[in-house]
């Protein structure tokens, strides 16, 4: 059965090298590292605050989510540190009403993002309301200071054969991990 999992560490000992590391193992189709926190956004006369989450193009297939308008972060974004943002559609409506932000500038922390796209709406409840969140480039976000890679999400091709224990991870990396089953996952 296809699955995604999340690999969960103490804040700041989780590394891009990790992620690395976790894409030779078998059966995964993706590996997506990230970095999250709360973020204060503004533009013009509006202002709300929402879940960052810094991220790598992996993202969006791992998570299996979708843009409803513009472009997703690329690996270019990464690789330069774009300072660039993907909407959830429940902030670009809250920041631009009904028009189209694709292009604009908002500011998060008082740091000028020029808008790149806007995800597709898919609800939720507070700040675990995918649509209440922003996406940047992975790199972008560890220049806040607050920010460092506390999750890997990898997606495998079969759950049953990839295994959460320690050993089947990279030993690089086993320390500095552990497995917990995401919400999409069955409960066994």
């Amino acid at each position: 059965q296809d699955g995604v999992r999340t690999a969960e560490g103490a804040a700041a000992t989780l590394t891009l090298e990790d992620a690395e590391a976790l894409r030779s193992l078998p059966d995964l189709v993706g590996v997506a590292p990230q970095v999250d926190g709360f973020v204060q956004l503004a533009n013009l006369g509006s202002n709300t605050q929402a879940r960052l989450l810094g991220v790598t193009p992996e993202f969006l297939d791992v998570m299996n989510y979708n843009l409803s308008n513009g472009d997703f972060v690329s690996a270019t974004n990464v690789t330069a540190r774009s300072v660039v943002v993907v909407l959830g559609s429940g902030v670009a409506a809250t920041l631009f009403d009904t028009g189209d932000p694709v292009g604009q500038t908002v500011r998060i922390n008082n740091q000028t993002f020029r808008v790149i796209g806007v995800m597709e709406s898919k609800g939720g409840t507070g700040f675990q309301n995918v649509d209440n969140q922003v996406y940047v480039p992975i790199t972008t976000a560890t220049s806040f200071s607050v920010f460092a890679c506390t999750r890997l999400i990898v997606a495998s091709s079969d759950c049953a054969r990839f295994s959460t224990s320690p050993s089947a991870i990279p030993s690089r990396s086993s320390s500095s991990m552990r497995f917990a089953r995401a919400s999409s996952d069955p409960v066994a």
